[in-house]
């Protein structure tokens, strides 16, 4: 099954599975627009919509991908003998 990817021409995004465009267009920011985060973040945002609707099976798989990833970022805590954590 192909997967669909976010790619760039120049500052305009689309996917590669339906060549569907991005609204969002990256350019880099001047000092009254948005910063370049807070842009690219935009740009994320828009292609997590895109991939909840458009591929429905990919952005469930994108999902738990997330989860492992964040369940593997946790620390793990493990009691000590005396029931008291971080000593």
């Amino acid at each position: 099954m192909p997967t669909p990817r976010l790619r760039s021409t120049d500052r305009q995004f689309f996917c590669t599975l339906c060549k569907t465009q991005l609204k969002t267009d990256f350019r880099w920011p001047k000092k009254e627009d948005m910063s370049a985060k807070a842009t690219k973040q935009a740009v994320f945002n828009e292609w997590d919509e895109h991939l909840r609707i458009a591929h429905p099976r990919q952005w469930e798989r994108e999902q738990r991908k997330r989860a492992r990833r964040r369940a593997a970022a946790e620390p793990y805590a493990f009691p000590n003998d005396n029931g008291i954590e971080g000593q």
